[in-house]
């Protein structure tokens, strides 16, 4: 399941960057909270590309959201960004 998402995130990224023309992109790491109240998988990417982007976090995961959802990907029931 892990390797699917890294291949959905990886698509989005790949996606993203023909407007971003980051040189190389970070890895991609899914998490599974401690707590169950934050879902079943989390990523820290959009964390990792605030200081390559010079971007509000929020607003990077925002673009990462609109391009899985492009994708049109049915694994997922529900996709929230988690705020500090």
């Amino acid at each position: 399941m892990k390797e699917e998402i890294i291949g959905i995130i990886k698509v989005a990224l790949e996606g993203l960057n023909g407007q971003w023309g980051i040189k190389d992109l970070p890895g991609i790491d899914v998490e599974v909270p401690k707590n169950e109240d934050m879902g079943d998988f989390a990523l820290t990417i959009a964390m990792r590309l605030t200081k390559i982007l010079k971007k509000n976090p929020k607003a990077i995961a925002e673009e990462i959201v609109g391009a899985i959802k492009e994708q049109n990907r049915e694994l997922f029931e529900n996709i929230e960004i988690a705020g500090p």
